[in-house]
């Protein structure tokens, strides 16, 4: 949570919302601190967030919905397009 909130973030929203989608997909990581980190730079390019704190315009898709999105292009890409 600290680093998101470095990065501008409210910390607890993204935290929650890391864990909830990477549940959900009931996948695993050789490095949940450096996907986190990721999801966190990904979140803050998505809400224009700076490390000042200061927000500019949100947009409409967030990092779980860029999340979402690559995983089912690299199932298409490297599945056969099952999806």
């Amino acid at each position: 949570m600290a680093y998101a909130g470095n990065l501008g973030l409210d910390g607890r929203a993204v935290a929650e919302n890391f864990r909830l989608h990477w549940r959900s997909k009931g996948e695993t990581k050789l490095d949940w601190h450096a996907a986190f980190q990721l999801w966190c730079r990904r979140e803050q390019s998505f809400t224009g967030s700076r490390s000042t704190g200061v927000r500019s315009v949100s947009r409409s898709k967030t990092a779980a919905d860029r999340a979402d999105e690559h995983a089912a292009y690299m199932r298409e890409k490297y599945a056969g397009g099952v999806r």
